[in-house]
């Protein structure tokens, strides 16, 4: 039963490490827009489990609180609040310049 717990812990951890990358690889490819915070979720979470319903569930509720929270303490990220269809919806844009990569 350790064992389980410990490898579903690290498990979690690899994915959390995992979804950031992908977050932010999702930011920094369109950074002169603006992303739903919803559309970045869904479609990373589709990306990694395109036909498993109950392991996006499990993504959605127990992994992005953690990204959204990592996420909004980046300043290299605006977060705004846009409405949409008649309900306000959290924006992030990526506003970090690209910095060349000395060495």
């Amino acid at each position: 039963m350790y064992r389980k717990r410990r490898a579903k812990k690290e498990q979690r951890e690899i994915d959390i490490v995992k979804l950031r990358k992908m977050t932010y690889d999702t930011l920094k490819a369109g950074s002169n827009t603006s992303h739903i915070v919803l559309h970045i979720r869904d479609e990373i979470a589709h990306t990694i489990h395109p036909i498993s319903r109950k392991q996006r569930q499990v993504l959605i509720t127990e992994i992005w609180p953690k990204i959204v929270n990592v996420v909004k303490y980046d300043t290299r990220v605006r977060k705004t609040k846009r409405v949409v269809d008649g309900n306000a919806r959290d924006v992030w844009q990526w506003v970090a310049a690209e910095t060349p990569i000395k060495g």
